[in-house]
């Protein structure tokens, strides 16, 4: 097995956890796409300042062209969208950056399906707002990332997944606190 693969196993119930926690977001809608922005700026934001605190651009392929943080801000700011509070971002180990991008890196992957969502709105403003899910998607980003991963040493894996992990928890709670269905309940209580 590969590293990338023995990753993939380890955090496919993250995965499955990631893709129902961001499913319920709408969207082709203006409320829904809005939220589902304003939770990936929740993580995605301070978890791209701590990596590149933690020097990442040394250790992950093209680091530089992978970031999506200008774009997100873009597509915040094309919806009139405030910056959100950030998540919490755990101490993650030097060694277990990788474990990190590969969260970002299967994120954007689905970005791509998401893309086709937001192409479907009868919301122009939202097609306006895409280059989050659109960034960088015509480079072979993935395939780049994978043959590093599977260059890794075996004896770095724990803190590879250890990341991986970390960084899903991070994406799950800024889901959970931003999901349209939890932000429309705390309002009707007000």
């Amino acid at each position: 097995m590969t590293t990338r693969i023995d990753l993939k196993l380890a955090t496919a119930d993250r995965h499955e956890a990631l893709d129902q926690a961001f499913s319920g977001f709408a969207l082709t809608t203006l409320s829904g796409y809005s939220a589902f922005l304003t939770a990936h700026a929740a993580a995605l934001l301070p978890l791209e300042a701590h990596l590149a605190a933690a020097d990442v651009q040394r250790k992950v392929p093209d680091w530089a062209v992978r970031t999506r943080k200008a774009a997100l801000l873009h597509d915040l700011a094309q919806l009139g969208l405030p910056v959100p509070a950030a998540v919490e971002i755990p101490a993650i180990d030097p060694e277990g950056l990788g474990g990190a991008v590969y969260i970002l890196e299967i994120l954007r992957q689905s970005a791509r399906g998401q893309l086709r969502q937001v192409a479907t709105s009868a919301d122009e403003r939202l097609h306006a707002a895409t280059r989050y899910l659109a960034e960088h998607q015509d480079l072979p980003l993935w395939n780049s990332y994978s043959a590093w991963l599977d260059e890794q040493d075996a004896a770095r894996f724990p803190a590879l997944l250890t990341a991986a992990r970390q960084v899903t928890d991070v994406f799950l709670l800024a889901a959970q606190r931003h999901h349209p269905e939890r932000l429309l309940a705390t309002m009707q209580a007000a």
